[in-house]
């Protein structure tokens, strides 16, 4: 027990996900007279969650509207297309806000592109973790090992890029980033 509040409501911090945890009660009235109470709570949740989820991005060009932060905004109904056939400005970044240790990346594109990945610390040096991808439309990358505060895509064929959205997974996230799971149980 980490909380008993004024309330009448104990919590419990740094439950698992995916979990179920069977709490007993017993409350004592003046008279001693016990009443005892079970109960189940299932953790389903699961707190990984995408580290890029409306973070600030910029891009070597975008398309009028269709703006760099799109691939972020959490919504895959539109294309936000922010590449042209100018190789040198088919890139685009995202800075996750802090240093994470990087486990996954899901990319969606309109259409099949040829890309590479490169994560940064400090947005200056760059290093490549997936190199010349091939041409796909939806594209999970799974056991990365790198850490990053700046994630950066450049597509390597001389084409149009538009790309809907783009997820980063993770650890090493503060309070500020994410809720630990937490219970609450009214007395």
């Amino acid at each position: 027990i980490s909380q008993l509040d004024g309330d009448n409501k104990i919590t419990f911090d740094g439950l698992k996900d995916n979990t179920t945890y069977n709490f007993s009660i017993v409350v004592t009235d003046r008279a001693g007279n016990t009443t005892t109470e079970t109960i189940e709570v299932v953790l389903p949740f699961n707190t990984e969650f995408d580290l890029a989820f409306q973070k600030s991005c910029i891009a070597g060009y975008s398309n009028g509207a269709d703006t760099p932060d799109k691939a972020v905004n959490g919504e895959t109904n539109h294309w936000g297309t922010w590449a042209i056939t100018d190789y040198t400005l088919n890139w685009w970044r995202v800075d996750l806000g802090a240093v994470y240790d990087l486990s996954k990346i899901n990319i969606t594109f309109k259409t099949k592109n040829t890309y590479r990945i490169e994560v940064s610390l400090d947005d200056i040096n760059w290093h490549t973790i997936l190199d010349n991808q091939p041409e796909v439309e939806n594209a999970e990358h799974t056991g990365l090992t790198s850490s990053a505060r700046y994630v950066r895509l450049t597509a390597i064929a001389n084409k149009m890029v538009a790309m809907s959205s783009f997820q980063v997974y993770g650890t090493g996230f503060s309070v500020a980033d994410a809720t630990k799971p937490t219970v609450s149980v009214a007395c």
